[in-house]
Parts: structure tokens; sequence; C-alpha cells
């Protein structure tokens, strides 16, 4: 029995290794307005980094449009080259995860491209980004999404 139980921590162990590289610039999807509302609380878990209870939270899968929207201009001449779709990510200073992180952008932040790109010490292509407010940063390319 022991030896099972071995055999399945390697395995896990195995599949972890090769799969957080893709996985590990993902952050915890901020609280939906339902589940705050719920709680009634103004979200101590943040505070703390981490939630309370040894409970896992469940992710409520964000909706994709059919077909993206045009480039949007925005104020002062912006025009969002890309967007992204889906989840909470890190805005980085660099191409890849060694690099600090410059702050954290939400689901369907418009995103100007500028044209640098880079590929980081795991192989993953990255992207160097401009937000409507200045900030220039980096994400993964398969974290981001074209307009038009």
């Amino acid at each position: 029995m022991a030896a099972t139980i071995l055999l399945c921590v390697a395995g896990f162990v195995v599949i972890y290794a090769r799969v957080d590289p893709l996985t590990r610039d993902f952050i915890g999807a901020p609280p939906t307005a339902t589940a705050t509302r719920e709680a009634g609380s103004s979200g101590s878990s943040a505070s703390s980094g981490g939630n309370s209870g040894g409970e896992t939270p469940t992710r409520t899968p964000t909706p994709r449009a059919t077909e993206p929207p045009a480039p949007t201009p925005t104020s002062e001449g912006f025009v969002a080259t890309h967007t992204n779709p889906n989840d909470t990510l890190n805005f980085r200073s660099g191409p890849g995860t060694d690099f600090g992180v410059i702050q954290q952008i939400s689901p369907g932040t418009l995103l100007r491209a500028t044209g640098e790109s880079g590929v980081a010490a795991d192989g993953l292509s990255w992207l160097e980004f401009e937000l409507e407010n200045g900030t220039v940063g980096w994400i993964r390319e398969l974290d981001s999404e074209p307009l038009g």
C-alpha cells in the first residue's frame, strides 16, 4: 500500500512540474460581486494573502465574445490592439516570470502592442504592451488576444 501511495505522489509531482511553467503567471481571479455580497465582508482574505479555512476558491468562466471588437480608440489617441481576455494577470517589467510585477491587469483590459517581443528561459513568448495610462509592461503572448 505504501508503494502505491508513493507512486501516486511521484506521478503528481511529475505532472505538476510539467504544467507549472504554463500556469505560474496566472493569479487568482477577483471575487465576483455575487460572492462578495453573499460573504458580507470587504474581502479580508485579500489582506492576508490567501483564503482562510483552506477552501479552494471556485472560478466562474468568463464568457467570450464570438467576434472580437475592432481596435478601440480611447483617450488622447490610445488605440488598443489587444486585450486580456480571461484572467487577472501580472503585468511584468520584462519578458519572463523572473521580472518584477508592475501591476495586475483585469480581464478585458485594453492593451497596445509596442512591437517588442522576447522569449523567457522557459521558452514561452512574451510581448510588450502599453496600457491606456501609459504604463509599459510584458505579458505572455498566449495571455493576450488581438482585437479585430
